[in-house]
């Protein structure tokens, strides 16, 4: 499976992020600037300028890659981890503890810190942790397999996307206890459900 290329991930990064840059477009919309004499609240447009772009690319992401190659593999356990999107609350936080929207100084810093996140994030291709595909409906699962642990993005319940496998006349098997999941790779050992 390719890898996503850079500026994929860039506004799939960019696309977690969209509620925060929301709440600061309107708490910044009182920010303006005179240009030819119109007032313009430019950072409130530059903030939902950041909304608007990378919003349909991780639903686009998620169709086109759960239509690619698939995998079936066998089930050990999985659980659900879901609590990985809370990671994100952590630059929520920072956002009201200390920006001051009116001083460039504040903006600043928070620039500075959101980029070391953003490099971090981009290293670490966690890019399916994304409160927008939480917001969707999107799970996500860390699934105990023959081959090793992989996170699995699902829109449906993990347990309904089990099947059994087929017995020797090609019907499924459901005395069988094994159970397989249909799964393409978003990539970096992400899969989705399909």
């Amino acid at each position: 499976m390719p890898e996503l290329r850079r500026g994929v991930r860039v506004m799939l990064f960019a696309s977690s992020y969209i509620p925060l840059f929301l709440i600061l477009a309107a708490m910044s919309y009182p920010i303006q600037f005179t240009l030819y004499g119109f007032a313009i609240p430019w950072v409130t447009g530059v903030l939902l300028a950041l909304c608007i772009i990378p919003l349909p690319l991780p639903f686009l992401i998620m169709r086109v890659r759960s239509t690619g190659t698939t995998d079936y593999e066998p089930v050990e356990e999985f659980r659900q981890r879901n609590d990985l999107v809370t990671s994100y609350l952590l630059v929520y936080v920072f956002t009201y503890l200390g920006l001051n929207y009116a001083d460039l100084v504040s903006w600043l810093s928070f620039l500075i810190f959101f980029s070391v996140v953003a490099i971090i994030q981009l290293r670490s291709e966690q890019l399916h942790v994304n409160p927008l595909l939480a917001l969707a409906g999107y799970d996500i699962y860390e699934v105990k397999m023959e081959r090793g642990v992989r996170l699995v993005v699902s829109k449906h319940e993990l347990e309904e996307q089990l099947v059994p496998p087929d017995d020797s006349d090609g019907a499924p098997d459901y005395a069988s206890a094994e159970r397989y999941l249909e799964m393409a790779e978003l990539g970096n050992g992400v899969y989705i459900t399909v």
